[in-house]
């Protein structure tokens, strides 16, 4: 119960601050017009407590400047919930309240019974930094100071032609005014910090989603240069056997819908077995255990994934009623590691262990594990292996290690995430995905 009605005045607000939103809005944009929408909304039940005490103290021209003032920030709203038009709102609002500020003011008997009304106008420039760059708040500031000094110059006459009710102002009435704008000012802000707090979960969420956490984190705290070398590392290469057939015998969405599942299941093997994902290339997957966190069993972890990914291979490959198959290659020893490119970051490998973990899985067989001598002299693990001579261009004839997934026990299977059906064509329905 508590949680629920704590949650509703904060979902209330979001719904207020997005009514402008537009698909095509940046970030920045976003923030400005939800920051606008938060102002007009908090300002409406500020202004109607200024009809009330127009009523109050008899000062009809109060109360109707600011039952007006209500509808022009309700319309607002409107306007901008309807065309997405936020400079031109943004304008009308803040123009618009401060000639209601002076109408207040005028109306109030000016400063000895007006309680410090003029307050309430520096809602706008403070507004106006959020929502426009520096030279324009700096303008709306400056046609703030000016209303304030004028009002300053032409007090006397002012009281002369409307004179106050009292002396001085209430004491209610100057805390009204200082406290009102303070507070208003002060929702916004924290708003606004609110919203940018949140844009940087999001950004360090999506920035470790990208790369390691021990990565993401230090290029979160402003370090660029990232380049590591790693002594002992086990690279993993998978690629789906003849992705070239199938994406030109079955529709693309369901290439791409049919891949996708098929990586969403290697990040999750990724996570369960400690390997870290690099990148996907095209049909191909590139993991590797022992970097950036050095581990011991980085060898034993990588061939335990590919079990497992050979079987989760034949698993989904039931599921969708396709013939599906990948080859897996994977070597071990020295690797260079680092960060590259300023605005796409990019967590990579360098070296030779790389390559010839590639063509450890170019040169493999559809369905096994095939593995070089130096993965194969770190495994701890009692699998059995076939050993085979492979001429590989670039290093000559190597000698390879190669396992069948199906001589292995099988593990726990992991839960297969939820899969979208594949549409089937008028007549025979799809093309199977054929292994070549």
């Amino acid at each position: 119960m508590t949680a629920t009605a704590t949650a509703t005045p904060a979902s209330f607000i979001e719904r207020v601050a997005s009514v402008a939103d537009h698909p095509d809005d940046d970030a920045d944009l976003r923030v400005r017009k939800h920051a606008l929408a938060v102002t007009a909304a908090g300002l409406v039940p500020a202004t109607l407590g200024w009809v009330l005490i127009g009523y109050v103290i008899d000062r009809p021209l109060l109360s109707w400047g600011s039952a007006l003032f209500a509808l022009i920030l309700v319309g607002s709203l409107s306007v901008l919930a309807t065309t997405k038009a936020f400079t031109s709102v943004v304008r009308a609002v803040l123009f618009s309240g401060l000639v209601y500020v002076a109408v207040g003011h005028v109306a109030l008997g000016g400063f000895v019974a007006g309680g410090a009304s003029l307050v309430w106008g520096l809602v706008a420039p403070v507004s106006a930094v959020l929502y426009f760059d520096k030279r324009s708040s700096t303008r709306w500031f400056i046609g703030y100071a000016l209303m304030v000094i004028g009002f300053v110059a032409l007090d006397g006459q002012l009281q002369f032609f409307i004179p106050a009710d009292s002396a001085t102002a209430p004491v209610w009435l100057f805390a009204y005014n200082v406290l009102g704008p303070a507070l208003i000012v002060l929702l916004l802000i924290r708003y606004v910090d609110g919203q940018r707090l949140q844009a940087q979960v999001q950004s360090h969420r999506l920035l470790h989603n990208m790369l390691p956490p021990s990565i993401a984190d230090r290029l979160a705290g402003g370090e660029r240069l990232i380049a590591e070398a790693h002594p002992s590392v086990s690279v993993l290469f998978a690629d789906v056997v003849n992705f070239t057939g199938i994406a030109e015998a079955v529709p693309a969405r369901d290439v791409l819908l049919t891949l996708n599942q098929l990586f969403s299941i290697f990040d999750r093997l990724a996570e369960r077995h400690g390997l870290e994902k690099i990148k996907t290339m095209g049909d191909s997957y590139i993991a590797a255990a022992g970097a950036p966190v050095a581990r011991d069993d980085h060898a034993d972890a990588a061939v335990a994934m590919a079990i497992d990914m050979h079987r989760e291979v034949e698993r989904l490959a039931g599921l969708r009623r396709r013939t599906l198959s990948i080859r897996i290659g994977i070597s071990s020893g020295p690797v260079t590691a680092g960060v590259i490119g300023r605005q796409k970051f990019a967590y990579d490998l360098w070296g030779d262990t790389v390559n010839v973990a590639s063509r450890m899985e170019q040169f493999g067989l559809p369905g096994k594990i095939q593995v070089s001598e130096s993965t194969r002299a770190l495994l701890t693990s009692p699998y059995s292996w076939t050993e085979r001579s492979v001429q590989v261009k670039g290093k000559g004839l190597m000698t390879t290690f190669v396992l069948d997934p199906a001589d292995v026990r099988a593990a726990r299977p992991m839960a297969m995430p939820e899969l979208e059906p594949l549409r089937e064509s008028p007549a025979e329905g799809l093309p199977s995905l054929a292994v070549s």
